[in-house]
């Protein structure tokens, strides 16, 4: 299903881990960061600045892989790296190590953006 399945397939299925993925992790995050991380209120916001940075640094990248060669490659790429960043994430504690695992994470995410905005491009008729 995944090699094979069209566009409304992998809309859904990409769309739907990513969204439980995010609505079951963030909001105990910063609780994460602070009482197991050893994060204080100010790092905390600093690496999720760093994760912003990093996700803005990748939707070009993503564009130009889209084009190329299909949404499936920066789609499985932001996936495969957001799974790095958060295997990464339940085994270290400290600001650096968790600036490493914010940066790949927002590489993961950044990839995922262009490729689904490609992937709906597709699906919405062009009369509409």
């Amino acid at each position: 299903m995944i090699a094979g399945g069209g566009i409304i397939t992998w809309i859904f299925l990409t769309d739907g881990v990513r969204d439980a993925a995010y609505q079951l992790s963030r909001e105990i995050e910063p609780l994460y960061l602070e009482q197991i991380g050893g994060l204080n209120a100010q790092e905390i916001g600093l690496v999720w600045s760093i994760f912003s940075i990093a996700m803005l640094a990748t939707p070009v990248i993503s564009g130009k892989l889209s084009d190329r060669y299909g949404e499936r490659v920066p789609i499985s790429a932001g996936f495969f790296l957001i799974f790095v960043a958060f295997s990464i994430f339940l085994n270290v504690t400290g600001f650096v190590p968790f600036a490493i695992v914010w940066t790949i994470f927002g590489l993961g995410v950044g990839l995922l953006s262009p490729a689904y905005s490609s992937l709906i491009s597709k699906v919405v008729p062009h009369n509409r």
